[in-house]
């Protein structure tokens, strides 16, 4: 890059290296508030003491005293405090997350009719059902045990039985109510209250019922420990303070991502913009400074994807400070000017300009349509509900057979025997009138 100066001084270029550019923007207030001007020369990285104890990158420059100060801040760690001095007012403070398109929450089979209430609640409606359904069978075996069915013309309306408790109840659920009657009045209220407990309980499960059907969907990964456990892949930005971060972490959690999501035969690291392809195509974490990413996510992603879009916070936060050379002379004016820049608002500012926002999902407001999954259950309970009805329709048929058989054989066989003709009434008045009218001539 032939004008590095005038490059680093882009907000554009922030997604180069947000952290080199903004504190630069920093040195050039500090520039014009002292009058002074500079010529750096160029570093690949900031520095590390690798494990035999030799330094590097802007470090070893620093150690050396081949600068006198670095335009760009970085983190403090014991290693790097032995071979350099900060100074002691922070200016960028390094975030970085794990950004995914999050994927569907896999929920159980039916889950969604079961949501809209908790488990002691289902718990408390059984047993108010069961309750019920005891206080009616109850009443009905009083019923008929005190008046023995005097109403005979009213047998098929009187509950005899716990099945038709069962379907009294059914109805009292299902809101249709039921041809079954009593003229008790504690029968009714028992009724009654079935009645309103079920509209009570309707009311409330379907407005939560539709609330969770056409809401957005859930987001579940939240922790590093849900996006170690989930069915996504994992990859960190090609950069050089990425490794130190993963494969030298002696966190368990963090070794443990490592292990799982990132040692061969996984690839670890990643270019940036193949990276965000492959965040579109699949599902897929990718571990960056997110304000580096969010320009490229906001020009290249759809409105959906956008909307899908999670972070998760690995590492936690971490303010950055200027280093500079042990016994410099610069430390105490740097260091007033810095503060005065913070007192006044000017870091402030600064962050305003460089620190992009995570793009707003505009979708929010669409509607949202239930899919099959959703509502499959309903339709397997009619299907499993159909195919045991004609089962059991097979076996009552089967059943009432084998009944008749049994009967007919133990019914006793008839003999058929000639019998004498007895005359009937009528027959016999006939044969005597006509007898008695023939005697009565002969006398005459």
């Amino acid at each position: 890059m032939d004008n590095l100066e005038e490059e680093l001084l882009k907000p554009k270029n922030r997604k180069m290296d947000a952290m080199a550019t903004y504190n630069y923007k920093v040195i050039t207030l500090l520039m014009q508030f002292y009058n002074f001007s500079l010529g750096f020369p160029p570093s690949h990285l900031y520095g590390y003491v690798v494990e035999n104890g030799r330094e590097e990158g802007l470090i070893l420059m620093l150690k050396n005293k081949e600068v006198d100060f670095s335009i760009s801040a970085i983190q403090t760690n014991r290693a790097r405090y032995r071979c350099t001095d900060f100074i002691s007012v922070p200016t960028w403070e390094f975030r970085i997350v794990a950004l995914f398109r999050h994927p569907p929450v896999n929920k159980y089979y039916g889950q969604v009719l079961l949501q809209p209430f908790e488990m002691n609640v289902w718990t408390a409606c059984a047993g108010m059902w069961v309750v019920v359904i005891l206080c009616i069978r109850f009443v009905s075996w009083v019923e008929i045990k005190t008046f023995d069915l005097m109403a005979q013309t009213n047998v098929e309306e009187t509950v005899g039985s716990w099945s038709d408790s069962l379907m009294i109840i059914v109805g009292a659920i299902s809101e249709q109510g039921t041809t079954m009657d009593s003229k008790w009045v504690s029968w009714r209220t028992a009724f009654l209250a079935a009645f309103i407990l079920s509209m009570m309980v309707n009311i409330n499960y379907s407005a939560s019922l539709v609330s969770s059907l056409l809401s957005s969907p859930t987001k579940t990964i939240k922790t590093t420990r849900d996006l170690i456990d989930s069915s996504l892949t994992f990859g960190a930005e090609e950069i050089s303070y990425n490794v130190p971060f993963f494969a030298l972490n002696s966190d368990p959690l963090i070794h443990e991502l490592y292990e799982k999501k990132m040692a061969p035969p996984h690839r670890p690291y990643y270019p940036r913009d193949v990276a965000l392809a492959k965040m579109r195509k699949e599902y897929f974490a990718f571990h960056t400074e997110a304000i580096k990413v969010f320009p490229e996510i906001e020009d290249s992603f759809t409105d959906k994807e956008k909307c899908q879009l999670s972070e998760v916070l690995i590492f936690v936060p971490e303010k950055c400070y200027v280093p500079i050379p042990w016994g410099s002379p610069h430390k105490e004016a740097m260091t007033f000017a810095l503060r005065k820049f913070a007192e006044i608002g000017l870091i402030n500012w600064q962050d305003r300009i460089w620190r992009i926002p995570k793009p707003p999902c505009t979708i929010k407001e669409e509607f949202v349509s239930v899919d099959m999954d959703k509502i499959s259950p309903a339709f397997v309970i009619i299907i499993v509900g159909s195919f045991a009805s004609v089962v059991v329709l097979l076996l009552e048929m089967v059943s009432n057979k084998r009944r008749k058989t049994k009967m007919d054989l133990q019914r006793p066989i008839e003999i058929n025997q000639k019998k004498t003709r007895i005359p009937k009434e009528n027959d016999l008045f006939q044969q005597n009138l006509r007898y008695f009218t023939k005697r009565t001539n002969a006398f005459d």
